[in-house]
C-alpha cells in the first residue's frame, strides 16, 4: 500500500487561495515566470532566493534577489520553488530547517498543470493508483512510481526518485539494431536523431508530427543530419481512428502543442493500426510523447500491439490520471507485457512507462 495517503496533502488551489505573501526560489526563466503569474493573481513576492551569490542584491521583475539564508528569519512564509533543480533545492531547504516549501515549476502553464497537484482527486483515485503500482515488474519501478504520487500529493519534490538510466534507454526496453520504430510526437526530430545515432542508422523510424512548423523543423533536421535512409517523416497525429481534430498551438514551447477541442487550427490524425495496414508495416518499438493523446493513440494501436508485441515507451504525465491509467490500459490490451517505470527529471515532467513482452 502506498504511504502517500496516510499523510496530509497540499493543494495548489488552496495554497493560492489561502496565502497572500510568498518567496520565490529561483531567479532564472522559471522564476521570472512565477513572479509574473503571482503578480497577475494579486499575490505579493517579498523577495527572490537564488544560490548564485553573484545575483544577490540585484532585481528580477523589480523584486530583490537574496541569499537563501534570509529565509531563516521568515519561517512562516511559503517558498515556491521555480527551478529545474527543485529536488536539490528542496533538500537544501529541508537541511536548513525551512518548513514551508513547494514545487512551482509548472508556473509557465499554470492552468494546465495545477490540477495534477490535488490531494482530493488523488485520494479519489487511490484504488486505481494502487492497482497500477502493483503492475510494475521491479521494486525500482514501484518506488519511483510511488515517489511521483507522493510528490503530487505534497508538492514536495525531496523524495522524487529519478531513474538510473537515460530517457528511452531502459535496460530492458531500448531501441535495438534493426528495429522498426513508431516515433509518435516527433517534434523537431530530436528523439529520432538520438535513436538513429545509438543504432548507427540500423533502424527504420516513422516520425509522426502533425504541426506544420514542427514538421518543417523535423524535415530540416533529417536533411541536415543525413537521416533520410532511416527516418521517414509522417505529417499526421496519432489517435484512435482517422479524423481531423482541433489543435492548440498556444503553448509557450512548440513541443507542448496538443489536441484541444477549442484549438485554433485543424490537424489530420490516424490510428497506428490504420497506418500499419495501409503501409504494410510491423513495429518493434512504439514511443509516444503526444501531449495527452497517449490513451487514445494506444486504443488505436491495439491491433499492432497484439500482433507485433512491440516494446513500448509511453509518456504518462500529460493528463492528471495518465500515471496510473496508462499502465493499466497496457496490461488490459496485452497482459503478457512486463511493465517498468522511469522518471527522468527532478520535477513533474518526462515520466515514462516501459513495456516489454518476453
Amino acid at each position: 500500500m502506498l504511504e502517500t495517503f496516510n499523510g496530509s496533502g497540499v493543494s495548489v488551489a488552496e495554497l493560492m487561495a489561502s496565502e497572500t505573501d510568498f518567496v520565490v526560489f529561483g531567479a532564472g526563466q522559471a522564476g521570472q515566470c512565477a513572479l509574473k503569474l503571482l503578480k497577475e493573481k494579486g499575490k505579493r513576492v517579498l523577495f527572490v532566493c537564488d544560490n548564485d551569490t553573484a545575483k544577490h542584491g540585484a532585481e528580477v521583475e523589480n523584486v530583490v534577489i537574496k541569499s537563501p539564508e534570509t529565509l531563516l528569519d521568515m519561517p512562516e512564509v511559503p517558498v515556491l520553488m521555480a527551478s529545474d533543480y527543485c529536488r536539490e533545492i528542496g533538500l537544501q531547504l529541508k537541511d536548513m530547517g525551512v518548513q514551508r516549501y513547494y514545487y512551482f515549476g509548472f508556473c509557465f502553464d499554470f492552468d494546465r498543470w495545477q490540477g495534477h497537484f490535488d490531494p482530493r482527486r488523488l485520494g479519489d483515485s487511490r484504488q486505481r493508483i494502487e492497482e497500477a503500482c502493483g503492475l510494475f515488474d521491479d521494486a525500482q519501478s514501484r518506488d519511483a512510481f510511488s515517489s511521483l504520487v507522493n510528490f503530487r500529493f505534497t508538492l514536495c519534490p525531496d523524495s522524487v526518485k529519478t531513474s538510473p538510466f537515460a530517457e528511452y534507454f531502459h535496460p530492458e526496453v531500448s531501441p535495438k539494431p534493426g528495429d522498426v520504430i513508431a516515433d509518435a510526437g516527433a517534434w523537431n526530430g530530436d528523439t529520432a536523431e538520438i535513436f538513429h545515432r545509438h543504432l548507427q542508422g540500423d533502424c527504420k523510424i516513422f516520425s509522426f508530427e502533425p504541426d506544420a512548423s514542427n514538421f518543417g523543423d523535423l524535415k530540416a533536421r533529417i536533411d541536415e543530419k543525413d537521416l533520410q535512409e532511416a527516418v521517414f517523416p509522417v505529417k499526421l497525429g496519432l489517435w484512435n481512428k482517422s479524423d481531423v481534430l482541433r489543435f492548440s498551438t498556444k503553448a509557450e514551447n512548440s513541443m507542448q502543442f496538443q489536441i484541444d477541442e477549442h484549438g485554433e487550427i485543424e490537424i489530420p490524425v490516424t490510428s497506428l493500426d490504420e497506418f500499419s495496414r495501409k503501409e504494410g508495416v510491423s513495429f518493434d518499438l512504439i514511443k509516444m510523447d503526444i501531449e495527452g493523446s497517449e490513451v487514445e493513440a494506444l486504443k488505436g494501436a491495439q491491433e499492432v500491439i497484439k500482433r507485433d508485441r512491440p516494446d513500448l515507451q509511453i509518456c504518462v504525465y500529460h493528463q492528471f490520471d495518465d500515471l496510473w491509467e496508462i499502465p493499466i490500459l497496457i496490461k488490459e490490451i496485452l497482459p503478457d507485457y512486463r511493465l517498468y517505470f522511469g522518471h527522468h527529471t527532478q520535477n513533474l515532467f518526462e515520466t515514462i512507462v516501459y513495456a516489454k513482452c518476453e
